[in-house]
Formats: structure tokens, C-alpha cells, sequence
């Protein structure tokens, strides 16, 4: 089971547990037994219920799911830390992607590679053993980039609730 938590000033707040979490452009939801507003990124911050928060963090041993969720065409390791600042997707504290509000699409930060949508998924979720080995991701996270000191898009000032 994974955790979403919104995090701004040193406050962390538990917003839902779920098996995965969808994104898609600037929209985060899942589905739950309760009426789960989604969760939408508006250039300042992720808005849920009229709150908005600096970041969000997912918590729990996950995989990044690209494709339909049926017939992946990649599926990460299994990530420690998964989180969002501002428009910023980290993955175990290093940045991966950013959020591009014009084309709502995430750009991959080490390569020319965008997507519109992917899954965050409990690793646990999926038999890996059944996917194709071609599918698995090797370099998801082994990986450096070069992105500006913005403390907006700071992935370890999340982590540490500065």
C-alpha cells in the first residue's frame, strides 16, 4: 500500500492510501472506496480540496508503470522515494521529470523522452517474473542531471521539509 502526503511548511498531511496512483498531466487521482477528488497542479503548487501544497510525496516500495497498465512498455525497479515539487517528478531525491503545462506532458530531464500519463504502482502490485524482459527498466534512477537550484524544484528540500 502506498501513501500520498501533501507537503508545504513544514507540514506533512496525509491525503490517501491507494495500491497506485495515475498521472496525467498536471492531474494525480486513483481509485478509492471514498470520493477521491483529483489532485491538479495550477503553476503554484498541487491543489486538493481547496488546500494547496508545495509538493507530495508517495510513500512505500513503488514502481514508475509507462503504458497501458495491462501491456506496460516499461516498468521501473523498485523506487524508495517518489515525490513532486512543483512541477518537478523526483525519483529517490534526484529529479526525472518536469511538467510542462503548455503541452501537458512530464519531459524527462536526461533524455528527449516525454509522456503524457504513467502509474505509480505498490511493488507489489505487479508479477515482474510475467513481464517481458525487455520491459524492465534499467536506468530509471542511475542516472545525474543538471537542473537549476530553484527551491521550487528543489527534490531534496522536499525530502527534508525545508
Amino acid at each position: 500500500m502506498l501513501r500520498l502526503a501533501g507537503v508545504d511548511n513544514h507540514r506533512i498531511e496525509a491525503i490517501t492510501d491507494s495500491v497506485y496512483f495515475r498521472i496525467a498531466g498536471g492531474a494525480i487521482w486513483t481509485r478509492t472506496e471514498h470520493d477521491f477528488e483529483p489532485i491538479l497542479f495550477d503553476g503554484n503548487g498541487w491543489l486538493y480540496r481547496g488546500k494547496r501544497f508545495r509538493g507530495l510525496g508517495i510513500e512505500g516500495g513503488c514502481r514508475i508503470v509507462f503504458g497501458i497498465s495491462t501491456a506496460p512498455y516499461e516498468v521501473s525497479e523498485i523506487l524508495e522515494s517518489v515525490s513532486l515539487v512543483g512541477p518537478m517528478f523526483c525519483v529517490n531525491g534526484t529529479p526525472f521529470a518536469i511538467y510542462d503545462p503548455i503541452t501537458e506532458t512530464w519531459q524527462d530531464v536526461a533524455k528527449a523522452a516525454t509522456w503524457q500519463a504513467f502509474r505509480i504502482e505498490s511493488a507489489t502490485l505487479r508479477d515482474i517474473e510475467s513481464l517481458d524482459r525487455g520491459v524492465l527498466a534499467k536506468e530509471i534512477v542511475c542516472r545525474t542531471c543538471s537542473i537549476t537550484a530553484d527551491p521550487m524544484n528543489d527534490c531534496s528540500a522536499l525530502a527534508s521539509g525545508e
